[in-house]
């Protein structure tokens, strides 16, 4: 399982190397996209199960390489905001069918079945392994 994973990233990251950016940076990016607003650098190392520090260096190099925006909390100055940027939603505008075409890649070796099963099965691992 652990191969498998290190693979995926291996191959994630040679796809998002022509948008200058990594997987994990690509994680990160979709969090934020999936919510309407901004969301604070806590939110994001707690959705995404990494420390604060991680999830702040992974952030500034996302704000260095203009895919997001950091600014502090209107309502408590401690609390740092992430957005995304034009240019990260420009990047996943032109990334949608490429992203599906390398999850479907991925897939192929399954029929529309075990696809299936296989997703549920990972949802059921994700789960359980949340609750421990």
């Amino acid at each position: 399982m652990f191969l498998l994973a290190k693979k995926l990233e291996i191959e994630s990251n040679k796809s998002f190397e022509k948008d200058g950016i990594t997987t994990k940076q690509w994680l990160v990016l979709a969090t934020i996209e999936q919510h309407a607003t901004s969301l604070s650098l806590s939110d994001i190392a707690k959705a995404l199960d990494m420390s604060h520090q991680n999830a702040k260096n992974i952030v500034l190099q996302l704000e260095k390489k203009g895919f997001a925006t950091i600014e502090k909390d209107n309502d408590d100055k401690r609390t740092l905001r992430i957005a995304t940027t034009a240019k990260s939603r420009s990047m996943w505008k032109k990334r949608n069918d490429l992203d599906r075409e390398n999850i479907d890649g991925f897939l192929s070796p399954l029929d529309f079945k075990e696809s299936i099963r296989f997703s549920e099965m990972l949802h059921r691992l994700l789960e359980s392994i949340g609750k421990k």
